[in-house]
């Protein structure tokens, strides 16, 4: 994981010239995402993340077009280059099928096992959890952006309109979950096979080794 939270992310962006931070009251009702979308449709340095430390009556910012060119995503994953995630990714799924014949595949096996094994861990206490609202939660709490003036309905339907998706995101998200478990297993299983074929090739070809010796042995005697 190249960084741990957020904020250590916003760090970064604005220590390398990506960010910048928006004093000036704003709404949130089209007006961040106007000046979000010209400034998204810059080129070159002029196309930066943005945040909007003053959204009129809420009291938390906003953090727009952080992932809003291939350099910030690649700072994001920690890489160089973008494409260094779908070849590693290609390195992983070939695991379970590396010929045992080939050294040199041996060899890449233990460095991308590590990195195929090296899952977010799960917690039961994290900073996210540190504000808990539990009298009369709303997302009315939350600056939720407006983009064009026939965005969004009457309030009492937005709120039917949020249970609905949050059901629809709950239930997206745990099958996500399940195929990043069962992805983790595949993986864990087929590292544990090619791992266990490698320790019985080597145990075969110590045990040829040691019938020579022992024959040698014999003759010299």
């Amino acid at each position: 994981m190249a960084f741990y939270d957020l904020r250590e992310f916003i760090n970064a962006l604005e220590s390398r010239g990506m960010l910048k931070r928006i004093k000036t009251p704003v709404d949130c009702n089209l007006e961040i995402t106007e000046i979000t979308d010209r400034v998204s449709k810059m080129e070159g340095k002029k196309n930066v993340a943005l945040l909007f430390e003053n959204v009129k009556g809420y009291d938390m910012p906003v953090l727009m077009n952080a992932f809003g060119s291939m350099e910030r995503l690649a700072l994001a994953f920690g890489v160089n280059d973008i494409e260094e995630i779908p070849n590693e990714l290609r390195e992983i799924l070939r695991l379970p099928y590396i010929s045992l014949q080939n050294k040199m595949d041996l060899i890449h096996i233990i460095p991308t096992a590590k990195r195929a094994i090296n899952f977010p861990k799960y917690v039961k206490k994290a900073p996210c959890q540190e504000v808990v609202i539990t009298d009369n939660p709303t997302l009315d709490k939350f600056p939720i952006l407006k983009c064009w003036p026939q965005d969004g309905v009457h309030s009492s339907l937005y709120h039917l309109y949020s249970l609905a998706i949050q059901k629809q995101v709950n239930a997206m998200l745990v099958c996500i979950v399940y195929k990043n478990m069962m992805v983790k297993q595949l993986v864990c299983t087929g590292i544990f096979i090619k791992m266990v074929l490698v320790t019985i090739a080597l145990i075969k070809k110590w045990a040829k080794i040691k019938l020579k010796l022992q024959s040698l042995s014999a003759q010299t005697q």
